[in-house]
């Protein structure tokens, strides 16, 4: 099951998707970026036409380049992908497809809440939980 992330500032979000298409990814862009910002993409030609919309900065991992000409990595979002995985394999060890997404939003959150003092952090989970609640009900 492919997973796009996308990394704004220090917040990351991560999604399951049934596939990575031009259609999909564009989608995911446009409903979390505003329109006129830089977007930083690896040569996946699904990225293509963004440029239209938005400042496209491409680091073309094939030719072993990790930053552009002008400085433009994708290095966040790669971290967060390694922090996925490792926890996976380290906590986990095996993961079913059909809780993929809740393994993301968990490492999601943990890396947006990383830099929060645990007191915080615990407050901010409790208000979630509490929200989800409501929602559910």
């Amino acid at each position: 099951m492919p997973v796009v992330g996308l990394l704004s500032g220090d917040k990351v979000y991560a999604v399951v998707v049934p596939n990575t298409n031009r259609k999909t990814l564009h989608a995911i862009i446009y409903g979390l970026v505003e329109v006129g910002s830089t977007v930083v993409t690896d040569e996946y030609p699904a990225y293509l036409g963004i440029s239209k919309d938005y400042i496209h900065e491409v680091v073309t991992h094939h030719t072993k380049e990790y930053a552009n000409k002008n400085g433009f990595h994708t290095n966040g979002i790669e971290g967060f992908w390694s922090q996925l995985k490792r926890g996976i394999r380290g906590i986990y060890h095996i993961f079913s497809h059909k809780y993929l997404q809740m393994y993301c939003n968990e490492f999601a959150y943990r890396h947006n809440t990383r830099k929060i003092p645990d007191a915080y952090d615990l407050m901010i989970l409790l208000q979630d939980s509490i929200q989800t609640c409501i929602i559910l009900i």
